[in-house]
């Protein structure tokens, strides 16, 4: 069987992945991106995007924050209620040595309270600039 493996730009920056998944936010997300110069020419150890949702109860307090340490991004996104769209329209940039990454995502949540359940239904793609 062929599989083909195309090569997807926005701009000036390669696709370097998107995946479309589904997981309770309460127990987080983790991807990990190996680096190699075959793959993705980005420097040093792999890349870990660590996905934290947080809920306190205030509605109003609905913020993204972001940290980085070494190879390790953390994103906390704190009440973002049934809809998260705030990564979509403006994506979240770093830099991993030379190279800079954009962060895109999406997703919706998927309650039952009576059942205190949830889901996400979460979109994430992650461009990488030219090296």
């Amino acid at each position: 069987m062929n599989r083909v493996l195309p090569k997807v730009s926005s701009g000036e920056f390669d696709l370097l992945l998107t995946e479309s998944l589904c997981f309770n936010p309460l127990e987080g997300l983790k991807i990990n991106i190996p680096t190699s110069n075959e793959n993705t020419g980005l420097p040093g150890r792999d890349i870990t995007f660590d996905f934290v949702f947080k809920y306190d109860g205030n509605p109003s307090n609905n913020v993204i924050n972001t940290s980085l340490k070494n190879n390790q991004v953390e994103i906390l996104l704190n009440n973002f209620g049934s809809a998260l769209i705030s990564g979509i329209l403006n994506p979240l940039t770093f830099q991993f040595g030379k190279v800079p990454i954009k962060l895109y995502f999406s997703g919706m949540l998927i309650e039952d309270q009576a059942k205190n359940l949830r889901m996400i239904n979460f979109t994430v793609s992650i461009y990488q600039g030219k090296i």
